[in-house]
């Protein structure tokens, strides 16, 4: 129609105009909302991998402070044997002891060890004498006044500083140090003690404390009741511990993208707060997570309530989304412009199309270049052939073998084995080399696997087999054998051992605690409940703990498969090894009406080079086994004897024997008999094949024998000849 003479445009151009500005505006609102919805997935997904980080950094630290315990526990131990070993001991012996244990440098957060004795009121007086005598003539236990049973710290050190104060004190007087020590006697257990304030707190800057009671007996005397441990004790070797320097010994350094406090029991108050690890008030922002995990600790429960920081959040929430946010919004912008542009103006719109043209053939440019890459993976994933000629030291290849080593067809290197060790990764060249020359001299088989970067940077890990032959006419020796690309499956193997950890992980926390909880009230923590509920729980606590026996075996061969497993090999006595086993494992045969017997033939004690805790991992496997599958009344026999300088430990029950069908997969992974939700016996088939790997490390071997008579399964390890040495570590 064109314009009216006053330059306005006409109706159509109108029209033409208002829809574009209309497209214009949908085009913009549907590209905000898209953009939108990007941003609010990746925050759901931020949200997640945020939740899942901050339980693990809590699983971590739950982790490091019951090793950390258990840590001062074995040095209480080591006290009380100390203690134990002689009818007298000194002050300076005592002393030395102490600094020879290092405790400073090696479990950092001890605010001392020492030794409170048991005293009968009869003869207070003359121990004050004895005390005094001994140099301190101001010694006196207090606080005064007539008790029916006294203690007094005679032994603590350092004796130096805040700890003078405790010297002749008597912890029993007060009612919850009283506790924790009758608890330690009832139990004959180390325990650790409600919250206290310590006699050291002499300053302003005062700290909760508990106290680590471990009983010390006199040597000789029955201990077979609580009344009886009550005439034979000695007094306690104990340690108290200041909250804040006891979480910054087993902590150190921490970041602070997690802060938590500690409470004193179930119960989360003001009152029962023992420890919290900021300053002031803790910051307050909207998107903090929470977590709260129970420990049982010692006979004693501390419940730890966990906050994410705002530097938590900047870290695995904000930065993601917040970018998509930006990104999404500039990219909506700039098509709202485009549209606008294509709509309004024809010229911009051929001048586009000649752009989109220049980026299309730039797109196909970039095709054919992802397409000679995509042929060139190709190429590498297929397999390869070389020969070595050994007189000649002339390696050559076909033309198949070089993309495995990132080199195009038609390029090659001189054929000496030195330019071919430079295409290997550097970590890899020493040994590939020694396997090759070993091959070569022993003229056996060769079989490995190694690294490869190719020259843009590209890590594949490439598998190698060969062998050696001789030529009949020359008599020369030639390796010849083949090369393929196994970098996928290597990936593959990565991938489900970090699913596999970190499934386990994420587990292990959330039962260990369900477990501890479901044992504090079967254990009277809440009163008596009724038969029907303890009845449930007991239920509920043995499922839980069988789930948790699963997920450490997986863990054991998620170590075992990456080699991380570690084993801390000593010269032990083996019968007292396998006396140890039966009396450990005593009640899973009790439970499936079964009894043991150990059957010992050796005329003289065996020495066996082993790590203690995975011996009777493997025994415990065994016996399991065979009370699962033994008739009510059956007699599991364990038995050893010696054959060749090896001693053969033979564990046999009375069932009905292993199928024929299944013995050959006895020792698989996961493998079941009777693989029906049915099965009387239950487990997770995972012990037969965990025995035979950890049996492997120890240098042995296991095999069985099965009948409809029973089943026989025999472990042979070397025996020492020498002397027990000292334990080494191995991983």
């Amino acid at each position: 129609m064109g314009s009216d003479v006053s330059g306005k445009p006409s109706g159509a151009s109108g029209w033409a105009s208002n829809h574009a500005w209309t497209v214009t505006l949908l085009v913009l609102l549907a590209s905000v909302i898209v953009s939108l919805l990007v941003w609010h997935q990746l925050r759901e997904q931020a949200r997640e991998q945020a939740s899942r980080e901050f339980s693990l950094l809590n699983s971590r630290t739950v982790d490091q402070i019951e090793s950390r315990m258990n840590d001062y526990k074995q040095v209480l131990r080591a006290g009380a044997a100390l203690l134990e070993s002689r009818d007298e001991i000194s002050r300076e012996t005592w002393r030395r002891f102490i600094e020879r244990l290092a405790l400073p440098e090696h479990y950092p957060g001890f605010q001392g060890v020492g030794v409170s004795l048991l005293i009968d009121p009869d003869a207070l007086t003359e121990h004050e004498a004895t005390v005094r005598a001994e140099g301190f003539p101001d010694y006196q236990v207090h606080p005064e006044g007539e008790r029916a049973r006294y203690t007094s710290i005679v032994y603590l050190e350092p004796f130096s500083g805040r700890n003078l104060a405790a010297f002749g004190y008597d912890m029993y007087s007060d009612p919850v140090r009283g506790t924790a020590m009758d608890l330690a006697v009832s139990k004959n257990v180390a325990v650790l003690s409600n919250a206290v304030t310590l006699l050291q707190e002499s300053d302003t800057s005062v700290q909760s404390g508990v106290l680590m009671y471990l009983p010390s007996y006199y040597p000789g005397m029955p201990l077979s009741s609580v009344s009886a441990r009550w005439r034979a004790l000695r007094g306690f070797v104990y340690s108290p511990f200041r909250m804040g320097d006891l979480i910054a010994g087993t902590l150190g350094e921490r970041d602070e993208l997690v802060h938590f406090e500690i409470y004193d029991g179930l119960v989360t108050t003001d009152a029962t707060r023992i420890y919290r690890s900021w300053q002031g008030s803790r910051p307050k922002h909207p998107e903090a997570l929470q977590e709260t995990l129970v420990l049982p600790l010692h006979q004693q429960v501390w419940t730890i309530r966990f906050y994410s920081t705002p530097a938590f959040s900047r870290t695995f929430l904000q930065s993601r989304g917040t970018l998509a946010l930006l990104v999404g919004l500039t990219l909506s912008l700039l098509l709202t412009t485009v549209i606008y542009t294509l709509a309004t103006r024809r010229q911009r719109a051929e001048m586009l199309a000649e752009k989109m043209t220049q980026d299309l053939r730039h797109t196909e440019q970039a095709l054919r270049i992802n397409q000679e890459r995509h042929q060139l993976a190709m190429d590498s994933s297929s397999m390869g052939t070389w020969s070595w000629d050994l007189s000649a030291n002339l390696i050559t290849w076909d033309a198949l073998l070089a993309p495995l080593f990132g080199l195009r067809s038609g390029e090659s290197f001189d054929g000496t084995p030195g330019a071919f060790m430079m295409l290997l990764h550097p970590g890899d060249r020493e040994r590939v080399r020694q396997e090759l020359n070993s091959a070569a001299e022993l003229r056996h088989e060769y079989d490995t696997e190694y690294r490869v970067i190719w020259p843009d940077g590209t890590l594949r890990h490439i598998a190698s087999r060969a062998r050696v032959l001789e030529m009949p006419d020359s008599n020369d020796l030639m390796m010849t054998g083949t090369c393929w690309d196994v970098t996928e499956k290597r990936r593959a193997q990565v991938m489900k051992r970090e699913f596999v950890s970190t499934i386990s992980h994420e587990l292990r926390t959330p039962l260990t605690a369900i477990s501890g909880a479901m044992g504090l009230l079967l254990g009277g923590a809440l009163g008596t409940l009724p038969d029907a509920v303890q009845n449930l729980i007991r239920i509920a606590n043995e499922n839980s703990k069988r789930l948790l026996h699963l997920i450490n075996d997986l863990l054991d061969f998620e170590k075992l498969d990456a080699g991380k497993l570690e084993f801390h090999f000593e010269h032990l006595d083996a019968q007292a090894l396998l006396v140890n086993a039966i009396e450990v494992n005593e009640s899973v045969a009790a439970r499936h009406q079964a009894s043991m017997v150990l059957r010992w033939h050796p005329a003289n004690p065996v020495w066996l080079d082993v790590d203690a805790m995975r011996f009777q991992q493997i025994m415990a496997n065994l016996i399991s086994n065979a009370a699962k599958y033994s008739p009510p009344g059956g007699l599991i026999t364990v038995s050893a004897d010696i054959s060749s300088g090896r001693l053969i430990i033979a564990v046999a029950d009375q069932g009905k024997g292993i199928p024929d069908a299944f013995q050959d997969r006895v020792f698989e992974r996961f493998a079941q008999a009777d693989s029906s939700d049915t099965r009387r016996a239950g487990g997770t088939g995972l012990g037969l094949a965990i025995c035979r790997e950890l049996v492997s490390h120890m240098g042995g071997s296991i095999r069985f024998d099965s009948n409809d008579q029973g089943t026989t399964f025999y472990i042979d390890l070397p025996v020492v000849t020498d002397a027990p040495p000292t334990d080494t570590a191995q991983a």
